[in-house]
């Protein structure tokens, strides 16, 4: 069943693609590394210092190089992930979220948290990609610290790996431990890095640092882009797509000269500054705008997209936070997102995350999901089914009601269906069972198996590169 939005027409997608040739070819955009420099002037961009124009020749050459799906490898192969059209989207936790939001109130993240998180990614209904840079506990030595995030990350959960790719040495050590844990070698695809670019109009050398080390070793790269419109793009949303596609473009690019054919998602956060707050707010009708005009952008391309998930500016699990979370949710799965970064547990924009927050964007998606299967097909028995329960005066005990029931309709984890009296007697609220829920997946957690020689080497790479005995993180 398709859940289907559409923001722009056939006529405004060209326009935006002829635009967007013109402004990279024209205008050009800024490329922080030498090595980027180098590589498009290689193949015959022309270049002023740090600015690269891009032929319109050359992005329609990489547009095609790229392919329209690819699979991620699990270190369980049972949970590798096929990301693509027709496949259901690959769906992550957050990203580079500094703070958590627990019973107590708010804190800067801890080990503890990042534990946490770990095992609740491993036991969701939904959630099927581990992020080692979801959230990030504070330590004096990050560059150890973002080591250990990507060690525990494949330790605790047996998920396809979306890795750190801030400098290039962690692209490597992303790469090498993610080829460790699942045994594949580099004709397979078995780590996702994020890159995003520097808008307005720019790339950053340590980002295009990151895509250069994950095309050397063939892994997959999320190209995307966070422009805010009214700051670092234009106050017109139509603008910010424009800016978004032509930074994102750009990414995909370099990535193809570098390695014709890699697998890359075109991704986009971008959204509009508040005027108020001055600062970048996500739970916004125009947040969904964008998303949604950029991701008919990929799909035109044959390139797989990826939006944000469950986001809100809220500040607690309250009415704003289930009406931004699941009005972003509901338009990402109708725009045919592929590749669902941020899905959980986001509060206050990219800043703090929620375990209870995070149970609620389960449930949405999970009722999302329900829905994208649709209906089903029409049994052959339908007619006599209806028949034998008219019969009957109700179909209660309709054979297909005493085994069905339980596949057939939806069973939330959180909602409340009890009768009032009864709800009302128990005193329970919907955050109350969340963070029940909460405790009930920490308790119930298991460590998947990781095999002593998976572990070793894991352990041996690890005390290599950084020099001394694991940190006791």
């Amino acid at each position: 069943m398709a859940i289907h939005m559409e923001t722009l027409t056939k006529e405004q997608i060209a326009r935006i693609h002829e635009l967007t040739l013109e402004l990279l070819g024209k205008q050009g955009i800024v490329m922080l590394s030498d090595h980027a420099v180098d590589t498009f002037r290689a193949h015959g961009a022309k270049v002023d210092g740090n600015r690269v124009f891009i032929p319109a020749e050359m992005i329609e050459d990489a547009i095609r190089s790229t392919p329209s799906e690819f699979t991620v490898c699990a270190r369980n192969r049972e949970k590798d992930r096929k990301i693509g059209t027709g496949y259901a989207p690959a769906l992550a936790p957050t990203g580079g979220v500094p703070m958590v939001q627990d019973e107590t109130g708010q804190h800067t993240v801890t080990w503890d948290d990042f534990r946490t998180m770990l095992k609740l990614t491993q036991t969701s209904p939904v959630v099927n990609m581990a992020c080692s840079g979801a959230i990030y506990p504070v330590e004096k030595n990050a560059h150890e610290a973002i080591q250990m995030m990507l060690y525990h990350t494949v330790n605790m959960t047996d998920l396809p790996l979306i890795g750190n790719t801030e400098y290039r040495s962690i692209a490597e050590d992303t790469v090498q431990i993610a080829k460790i844990a699942t045994g594949m070698e580099e004709d397979k695809h078995f780590a996702v890095g994020i890159c995003n670019s520097l808008s307005p109009m720019g790339w950053d050398g340590k980002m295009l640092d990151g895509i250069r080390t994950m095309a050397e070793h063939n892994q997959p790269v999320n190209i995307s882009c966070c422009a805010m419109a009214g700051a670092t793009a234009p106050i017109y949303l139509m603008g910010c797509v424009l800016e978004a596609n032509a930074e994102v473009l750009a990414g995909i690019v370099y990535s193809q000269l570098l390695r014709p054919g890699l697998p890359v998602i075109y991704g986009t956060t971008s959204s509009v500054m508040d005027m108020q707050s001055m600062g970048l707010t996500l739970g916004t009708p125009e947040y969904t705008l964008i998303s949604s005009s950029c991701a008919q952008m990929a799909h035109h391309y044959g390139i797989p997209f990826r939006s944000s998930g469950g986001l809100t500016d809220a500040k607690e699990l309250d009415a704003q936070a289930g009406m931004e979370s699941a009005a972003n949710l509901i338009c990402g799965f109708a725009s045919d997102v592929n590749f669902m970064l941020q899905s959980v547990g986001i509060y206050q924009s990219f800043m703090t995350i929620g375990w209870d927050k995070w149970l609620l964007d389960e449930e949405i998606m999970a009722r999302l999901l329900f829905i994208r299967k649709g209906i089903g097909e029409i049994p052959e028995d339908l007619l006599e089914v209806v028949s034998d329960g008219v019969e009957a005066g109700d179909f209660l005990g309709e054979p297909s009601t005493v085994t069905d029931f339980r596949s057939e309709l939806y069973w939330p984890k959180l909602a409340d269906r009890r009768s009032y009296k009864n709800w009302k007697d128990e005193k329970e609220n919907f955050r109350g069972l969340a963070w029940a829920k909460v405790h009930e997946r920490l308790d119930s957690y298991v460590q998947p198996e990781l095999q002593p020689d998976v572990k070793a080497g894991l352990e041996k790479y690890l005390t290599g590169v950084m020099g001394h005995k694991l940190p006791t993180f």
